[in-house]
């Protein structure tokens, strides 16, 4: 959808994901980014669950399945001690509220796969890009992204997205589609205050 590339490639080059690159962020970065992707996770967890519920059963059963790998690419950006102490940010607020509102929308599960799409698909996407270059030290949050595992769930959900819009596109009014492409940018606007956010966070 318009305006992606754009957003992808101010993400791709925010000071944070520029810091995993060169293996230069503080302390005080690592662990906000830790601590704000947990809180965000477990609302993200509830609205795919709720999301892939109501696609059609054959695409249920070709779900991948991931692990636990995920606690080990937070782990990677050795997290300290406080991140537990660390309030949920606005800016991850306003992330939560905006895909929760996208999953109120008429056109569903397609709504909400399309609010959830730019998190899935941005993390492999700059995982690829920059596995690489990437410094060891923060390696497995590059390898886990960019690994097939991750890579057949970003590969489920474009294709379950394309079949969906196939099928409800003759029925799309202008203004409908004009939604669904705010709820896709506006996902991908949070991916990069949220990244934004955690560059700030400096000592």
């Amino acid at each position: 959808m318009q305006n992606k590339m754009n957003t992808l490639g101010q993400i791709e080059q925010s000071s944070f994901i520029q810091g995993m690159v060169t293996g230069k962020l503080t302390q005080k970065q690592r662990d906000y980014y830790v601590a704000q992707d947990q809180y965000y996770l477990q609302a993200f967890d509830a609205y795919f669950n709720q999301v892939v519920a109501q696609v059609a059963p054959q695409w249920q059963k070709q779900l991948p399945v991931l692990g636990e790998a995920e606690a080990d690419a937070h782990a990677a950006l050795r997290p300290g001690l406080g991140v537990s102490k660390i309030a949920k940010d606005p800016v991850n607020q306003a992330y939560l509220a905006h895909l929760n509102q996208a999953l109120d929308d008429n056109w569903q599960p397609l709504a909400g796969m399309i609010a959830l799409l730019p998190c899935i698909e941005s993390y492999h996407l700059i995982a690829v890009k920059f596995q690489p270059q990437a410094a060891l030290v923060y390696h497995g949050w590059f390898d886990y992204y960019a690994g097939l595992e991750y890579q057949q769930l970003v590969e489920w959900f474009w294709q379950v997205i394309n079949t969906e819009l196939q099928q409800v596109l003759p029925h799309l009014t202008a203004d409908d589609w004009q939604i669904l492409q705010r709820i896709y940018q506006q996902s991908y606007q949070d991916e990069f205050n949220f990244w934004q956010a955690a560059a700030q966070a400096s000592e």
